[in-house]
């Protein structure tokens, strides 16, 4: 995958749908390569339309590491990573003795 990045062929594949899907209009949408921090801006921007409404949000925030940043309950508390794990319900826990609890939420 790596190298399907490094070697431009991922921007080429990309071009090549969204120039089917768009047709006459491909020159506004053609991806062109502005930075990760653009790229991942516009990635989390696109998930957020695209899946609005399908329970996506939360882990895309996590994984690129913005959940602190734009959940407001959340804004200042970045210490608290533990807030970034669910606690593991006590039916579960209880069923296998090997599963301890996510830090943060007791035993």
């Amino acid at each position: 995958m790596l190298n399907f990045v490094k070697n431009g062929r991922s921007r080429l594949k990309t071009n090549q749908v969204r120039q089917r899907a768009y047709g006459d209009q491909f020159s506004a949408v053609a991806y062109s390569d502005s930075g990760q921090k653009v790229n991942d801006e516009a990635i989390l921007q696109e998930r957020m339309l695209e899946l609005a409404f399908e329970g996506k949000r939360w882990f895309d925030l996590v994984r690129f590491d913005q959940a602190f940043e734009r959940v407001p309950s959340l804004q200042g508390r970045s210490s608290e990573r533990h807030l970034l794990l669910w606690p593991i319900s006590l039916g579960t826990i209880s069923l296998n003795a090997k599963i301890e609890q996510n830090p943060g939420y007791g035993n």
